[in-house]
C-alpha cells in the first residue's frame, strides 16, 4: 500500500478545524480521511477501521486529546499508531505531559499549511517515531514544534534575519546570484539555490523565503516547471515568484505568468527597476501576512464564540429543567399557582442569560464591566438549589442549606446564579446516591465563604487542572466548562474558588465573595 492509500483519522470537536485539516491532507494527496468530533467517537472508529495516522485536537469536551492518546498507547493493537497532537497552548509542562504520554508529533495553533505538511511528513517518513519506554527523548522534536508553530507572526519574524525579509534567487549561474545580492542585499536577506529541485526543498523547509527570483533556463527542471510545482503545493503556493531571465519575448513572459509568476525581470536588470519591483511585491507579501494573521485570529474568535455558546447552553439547562419540572407538577396539581411564579422566574433567568451570551467572552478578555450591588446571599442559594432540584431528585441526592448565617454580598446576581448552579450540579453529580450535599456559609474578614460539600472525591488526575477549560473526567456529555466559567465569574467579582478533596472526607468547594 502506497502512502497515498493510507487512512487518516482527524479528531476535533470544532467542525471548521476538521474541514481545514482535511483540506490540507487532500492537498498532500491524502484523501482517505475519517472524521470524529470527540475522543469517544474516535475510539469507536479506531476499533472498526484500519487507521494509519491520527491527528487530534487536545482541548475537547468529554475525552480530550491527551486522554485519547493514553488510551491508544495502552491498547495492544493501537499502541504504535502515530499520533499528531494539535494544541493552542505551548506551555512547557503541557508539552512534557504529551511527550510522556507518547505523542509522535505536536503542532501549535495557529499554524500554516507548510508547517503542517512538514510535521506530517516527519511522521510519515519515520523521523519522529514513538519509541516505547523512551518517550522523553522526543523532547527536541517537541521544542521544534513549539517554535515552528507558535503563530504566523512568530514564523514571519523568524524569516526576518537581521530585521530583513528574505528573497531566494534561483539561478544556475553564480554571477547572476551575485548580481542580485549586490542590488538587493542592502534591504533584503538574499538566499541562493542553483537548481529547481533545491528551490523546492528550500521553500518546503520550515524557513521558506518571502519571495522568489527564478531563472527560466536551468538544467533538469526549468523555471516554468519549478513554478508550476510551487503553485501546486498548498504550502508554497502563496510565495510570489518573479521570473528573472534573459528570455524577454512576449511568449516567454506569457509562459511565466501562465505558470504562476507575478512579474518578469529581464537580464541584465536595471538595478533601480529590479529593486523597485521587489519592494512592491514584498509590500504585497506583507499585506498577505496580515491577512493570514487576521484569518488565524478569526478562527480563534470562532472557537471562542463556540466556547461561549457551549457555556451558555450548559448554564441554560438548569433553569430549563425548572420550567419542565414545574410544568409537570402543575399538570398534576393545577391548584399550585405558586408554580407559575417559579416558571416565570426561570423563564426570565433564561432570557437574561441569552441577553448576556457574550459576557463570558468579555470576562476572558478582561473587558467585562461589573455591576455589583448589595445582595442577600440566602435567596441566591435557594434559587440555585431550586434550579438544581431535578438533578438532585434524579440522582437521589439531597441538598441541605444551612440558613443560620444570613450574609449580604457585594456582587452581581446574574453572575452569582450560574456560578452556584454550576458548582451545585457538579457536587450533585459527584455525590454517591443517597448521600447529602451540604451548603454552609462562613465569614472571613470582608469575605463571605460559601462551602459546598459532597462525599465524592475529585479524581487525582484532574485536581491540578480542575478549573482549567475543557477539563472533565468521564462525565458523559460533560463540556469541561462548568468549573472554568464558575471560577471566571468569581474572579470577575473579586472573589475566588478553592477546594479540598480526599476519598475519606469527600470534596469541599469554597467560594469566597466580597461582603456587602
Amino acid at each position: 500500500m502506497g502512502q497515498q492509500d493510507k487512512q487518516f483519522l482527524v479528531v476535533d470537536d470544532f467542525e471548521p478545524m476538521r474541514k481545514t485539516v482535511t483540506r490540507m491532507l487532500s492537498a498532500m494527496g491524502h484523501t482517505r480521511v475519517h472524521l470524529a468530533g470527540s475522543g469517544i467517537t474516535a475510539m469507536k472508529i479506531l476499533q472498526t477501521e484500519k487507521i494509519d495516522y491520527l491527528i487530534s485536537d487536545w482541548n475537547m469536551p468529554g475525552m480530550d486529546g491527551l486522554e485519547l492518546l493514553k488510551l491508544i498507547r495502552s491498547d495492544s493493537k493501537l499502541g504504535s499508531l502515530p499520533v499528531m497532537m494539535i494544541t493552542a497552548e505551548a506551555e512547557r509542562d503541557r508539552i512534557i505531559r504529551a511527550l510522556e504520554a507518547g505523542v509522535t508529533e505536536i503542532i501549535i495553533k495557529p499554524f500554516t499549511p507548510n508547517t503542517f505538511r512538514n510535521k506530517l511528513n516527519r511522521i510519515i517518513t519515520g523521523k519522529t517515531p514513538v519509541v516505547p519506554g523512551r518517550r522523553k527523548e522526543a523532547a527536541p522534536a517537541a521544542k521544534g514544534a513549539v517554535s515552528a508553530g507558535a503563530s504566523d507572526q512568530a514564523q514571519a519574524n523568524d524569516r526576518r534575519e537581521g530585521g530583513k525579509r528574505s528573497v531566494l534567487v534561483v539561478d544556475d549561474e553564480a554571477c547572476n546570484i551575485d548580481l542580485a545580492r549586490t542590488i538587493l542585499g542592502s534591504e533584503f536577506n538574499v538566499k541562493a539555490a542553483t537548481s529547481g529541485e533545491r528551490c523546492l526543498a528550500v521553500c518546503q523547509s520550515e524557513s521558506p523565503p518571502d519571495l522568489i527570483l527564478l531563472d527560466v533556463v536551468m538544467p533538469n527542471m526549468d523555471g516554468y516547471e519549478t513554478c508550476r510545482k510551487l503553485k501546486a503545493d498548498q504550502g508554497t503556493a502563496f510565495i510570489p515568484v518573479i521570473f528573472f531571465s534573459a528570455m524577454g519575448e512576449a511568449e516567454d513572459m506569457t509562459s511565466g505568468f501562465t505558470a504562476g509568476g507575478v512579474d518578469y525581470i529581464h537580464k541584465p536588470p536595471m538595478p533601480e527597476v529590479m529593486l523597485a519591483r521587489v519592494r512592491a511585491h514584498m509590500k504585497l507579501r506583507e499585506h498577505q501576512y496580515q491577512l493570514e494573521r487576521q484569518l488565524d485570529l478569526q478562527m480563534s474568535n470562532f472557537r471562542l464564540l463556540e466556547d461561549v455558546e457551549r457555556m451558555t447552553r450548559h448554564d441554560l439547562k438548569g433553569p430549563l429543567s425548572v420550567v419542565i419540572h414545574s410544568v409537570e407538577e402543575l399538570r398534576e396539581s393545577p391548584s399550585e399557582a405558586s408554580l407559575l411564579d417559579e416558571i416565570g422566574a426561570a423563564a426570565q433567568l433564561i432570557l437574561q442569560m441569552i441577553n448576556n451570551t457574550l459576557d463570558v467572552y468579555k470576562m476572558e478578555q478582561g473587558t467585562y464591566k461589573l455591576n455589583a450591588k448589595a445582595l442577600a446571599l440566602l435567596p441566591l442559594l435557594k434559587q440555585a438549589i431550586k434550579i438544581c432540584q431535578p438533578s438532585s431528585e434524579a440522582s437521589g441526592v439531597n441538598v441541605a442549606l444551612d440558613e443560620s448565617r444570613p450574609v449580604t454580598l457585594m456582587a452581581e446576581e446574574m453572575l452569582c446564579i450560574p456560578l452556584f448552579v454550576n458548582l451545585l450540579k457538579n457536587a450533585i453529580e459527584a455525590s454517591p446516591a443517597g448521600k447529602e450535599v451540604s451548603v454552609k456559609i462562613q465569614t472571613k474578614a470582608a469575605m463571605a465563604a460559601i462551602e459546598i460539600h459532597n462525599m465524592g472525591a475529585i479524581p487525582e488526575a484532574i485536581r491540578d487542572h480542575f478549573f482549567d477549560k475543557y477539563v472533565t473526567s468521564g462525565k458523559e456529555g460533560g463540556s469541561g466548562l462548568g468549573t472554568y466559567s464558575a471560577q471566571l465569574m468569581a474572579t470577575t467579582m473579586q472573589g475566588k474558588i478553592e477546594f479540598t478533596s480526599s476519598k475519606e472526607e469527600g470534596t469541599t468547594l469554597t467560594v469566597s465573595l466580597p461582603q456587602g
